[in-house]
């Protein structure tokens, strides 16, 4: 029992801040305000994940696919990690438009657990299994050493609170009811899961090339729009600049 104590003790630590940023980011008052600059801060954070963080992952799951495709049905889809990402960027493009179609034709705080559209449910759903999916990350970090888990927790917090606060801008009354409960929940689920399972990693790899587009949706058909001056063009790149530095500090120094 120590020894579990002290081989997912940082990771919980990680998931756990990452569960506190899910439940109580609706009460900042560093998000509020027509000249803030966080949002657009929090929008570069999110664009410095995906060059930094998600880039190279999904090479290193394509040599993944490639090796458990080898002589198989699957060996001719030479890019097959490239293809499911692109699937997750149309399936959640599609899956965006209707959800903020469905908010434009009604009032957005009217939007509850009890009325919810088809698209914004699986809007929903799908955030709730890229939570699910960083819980299971965080995990599975390789040495499980104390840094492995607590710094990944910390830059995985940063960027959610970006993602939370979007999805709380436009369905307040859903999140506060509902969804941060549900988020929360979710990284608990994908961390348990983690100490108790494993997926294959040809499972693995597909889930999260195709949660990959969707945050590349997210944050070319939600985040990018906001970057409409120069002055947020600056807290943009700051917040993508930042984020990558500690995603590669993370790296370098094997935190």
């Amino acid at each position: 029992m120590p020894q579990e104590i002290v081989t997912f003790g940082p990771s919980f630590c990680g998931a756990t801040l990452i569960v506190l940023v899910h439940l109580f980011i609706h009460r900042s008052r560093f998000l509020k305000g027509q000249q803030n600059p966080w949002p657009d801060f929090l929008a570069g954070i999110a664009l410095g994940y995906l060059f930094v963080e998600i880039f190279p992952h999904l090479a290193s799951f394509q040599q993944k696919l490639l090796a458990a495709a080898d002589g198989g049905p699957l060996g001719f889809l030479e890019h097959h990690a490239y293809l499911m990402a692109a699937a997750g960027f149309l399936v959640h493009l599609a899956i965006g438009l209707s959800g903020e179609r469905a908010r434009s034709q009604r009032v957005p705080e009217t939007i509850s657990i009890g009325n919810l559209p088809l698209a914004v449910g699986l809007s929903a759903f799908s955030l709730a299994a890229y939570a699910f999916l960083i819980g299971y990350m965080l995990a599975e970090q390789p040495t499980h050493r104390a840094g492995a888990g607590i710094g990944f927790g910390v830059a995985m917090a940063a960027h959610f609170v970006g993602l939370d606060h979007f999805y709380r801008d436009r369905y307040p009354q859903l999140w506060d009811a509902a969804l941060r409960y549900v988020l929360a929940g979710a990284v608990y689920g994908g961390w348990i899961f983690g100490v108790t399972g494993e997926l294959s990693d040809p499972v693995y790899a597909l889930a999260f090339t195709f949660l990959a587009g969707g945050l590349m949706v997210t944050t070319a058909l939600f985040e990018l729009p906001r970057v409409k001056s120069w002055r947020s063009y600056a807290s943009f790149c700051a917040g993508a600049i930042a984020f990558s530095a500690l995603i590669l500090l993370v790296q370098h120094f094997d935190l």
